[in-house]
């Protein structure tokens, strides 16, 4: 009997139901967001639904000695957890809506539901069980499909990425050419000295001009070519625009078959990218990775949200758990001051950490063999704001204090990013080639802030290398390799594309000059 009793159908679709319904909202939510979000960095979010439910289901089954109804109060209580913050971010677009409010109706809601199904019938939570699997199903057959449809779209994109490659070969270059190491940084978000004058109250000119002290040619009235980071640098990376081949598949090619990271790689030159919030969007088939070590202190290990990354920090929003969590911290001041209950904050402060270990191990890189491309994407003056003009964390709510947040970030990683550069020169045996730009300006803009960008070059033994104060990052590459390996590239037209949207067609060709 016992073995009947496990393997009958209603108990087999009542396992099924509730592991569904464990992760159909966590491949949604990734699903939402796949441009940005690798599949691995879902993982441990799948693991940890699962880990929770099923311990659940089977102390429930002990309870009601019939797994159906085990499963069913499983499910709702699931169904519930992953609900909440969708239903109060809704509910805050109309109404102010107080979190403990709405956690004990929520409460409420989830005793009646364990209370009807409790004195239901064993048929009745069957019943209920076969609509979350078929629910539930649909929606993680539908998601798994939308993954492996936008693995297959990437699939194609590297493909032909690699085939336009092809044309960019290294046959045309000197094969005698030295092979200077080259330092690719980008500073996200980083606006022009303009922009900044005008609409953030910052005069950047002291550090334009120790740029240009270092041997920097800093073009004046450079523009982004687009306006997302995924357009804009693989675009620099594929030294071309993207046609209209790319117009409807929303997975771009990964960086790591880009023209660019293949001539290098040709060139016998070794690929070094550090590690950022960023990094599984960035995949550029490094030789080596630089991470931020574990820290053994009393802090990162007494912090119960300690390794999330930003995907688990959203998904926690969307949860019951966010609100429980708040509801802690409004009692802050029982609680060790170690502790970290905001998602948010921890994500916010290993982003800080990282910068800081990013300024701190670069001009040590140097030291490393050579010939190397250095792959350098900070992620500062972009939000969050987490620094302060002079470098200590401060945290800044970027709707309500955008400006003070955008400017301390520029200050900070302004000071500190000139002083990097001049420590790589001083440590590089062979002047380096550096690249330091802008991927576009500050973030929900319009074109005349979104679009100018800071853009500087330190091509060193090269008197006059054909830059020009509007060249946009789509050149910056063309420029390299036609001065230093005698490739035969000519500069392409400057153009900007501005949109709101995650979509390459979604774009629309700027045709006016914002540089004053």
């Amino acid at each position: 009997m016992a073995r009947r009793y496990v393997v009958n159908a209603p108990n087999l679709i009542a396992i099924a139901a509730v592991v569904l319904i464990a992760v159909a909202p966590i491949l949604a939510l990734h699903n939402i967001n796949i441009q940005f979000v690798h599949y691995t960095a879902v993982l441990s979010s799948l693991r940890v639904a699962l880990i929770a439910s099923l311990p659940l289901l089977l102390i429930l089954w002990l309870t009601f000695r019939n797994l159906p109804k085990a499963a069913a109060v499983t499910s709702l209580s699931v169904l519930l957890f992953f609900l909440y913050g969708h239903v109060f971010s809704v509910l805050s677009m109309f109404v102010a809506v107080p979190n403990l409010l709405l956690s004990g109706l929520w409460t409420l809601l989830l005793v009646l539901g364990v209370w009807l199904i409790a004195r239901g019938t064993p048929e009745a939570a069957q019943r209920l069980n076969s609509a979350v699997l078929v629910a539930a199903g649909l929606l993680v057959v539908f998601n798994l499909a939308n993954i492996l449809w936008f693995e297959g779209a990437k699939a194609r994109a590297n493909q032909l990425s690699l085939e336009q490659a092809g044309q960019h070969t290294v046959e045309g270059f000197d094969p005698n050419a030295p092979r200077p190491d080259v330092y690719y940084i980008i500073l996200d978000a980083h606006t022009r000295a303009d922009v900044l004058a005008e609409r953030f109250g910052h005069d950047s000119s002291a550090f334009l001009q120790r740029l240009e002290n270092m041997g920097f040619y800093v073009a004046q009235c450079s523009q982004t070519n687009y306006w997302r980071t995924g357009f804009s640098v693989g675009s620099a990376l594929r030294m071309e625009y993207f046609g209209e081949e790319f117009d409807d598949v929303e997975a771009l090619p990964d960086w790591k078959v880009s023209p660019v990271l293949q001539s290098f790689k040709q060139l016998g030159y070794q690929i070094i990218a550090f590690e950022t919030r960023a990094t599984h969007n960035q995949e550029l088939g490094e030789d080596v990775m630089l991470s931020r070590p574990p820290q053994n202190t009393l802090y990162e290990n007494f912090t119960p949200l300690t390794t999330l990354n930003d995907f688990e920090a959203n998904l926690i929003k969307t949860t019951w758990l966010h609100s429980w969590l708040q509801l802690i911290g409004n009692y802050r001041q029982l609680l060790p001051d170690e502790i970290v209950l905001d998602p948010d904050s921890l994500v916010h402060l290993e982003h800080y950490r990282q910068t800081y270990f990013i300024l701190e191990e670069l001009p040590r890189v140097a030291f490393m063999t050579s010939p190397k491309f250095v792959y350098v994407h900070i992620l500062v003056p972009h939000e969050p704001f987490v620094f302060d003009a002079s470098g200590r964390y401060l945290y800044r709510h970027t709707d309500d204090e955008f400006v003070d947040g955008y400017r301390n970030n520029v200050e900070f990683i302004d000071n500190h990013i000139a002083d990097v550069i001049q420590q790589i020169k001083d440590n590089s045996a062979t002047p380096p080639i550096i690249i330091l730009q802008g991927d576009h300006g500050p973030n929900g803009g319009p074109p005349e802030t979104l679009l100018p960008i800071l853009n500087s070059y330190h091509f060193p033994g090269v008197e006059d290398a054909g830059l020009y104060p509007s060249i946009s990052p789509v050149n910056s590459f063309r420029a390299l390799f036609a001065n230093y390996f005698g490739a035969d590239y000519e500069l392409l037209p400057d153009m900007s594309y501005y949109g709101r949207g995650t979509s390459l067609k979604e774009g629309e060709l700027i045709t006016e000059d914002f540089c004053n």
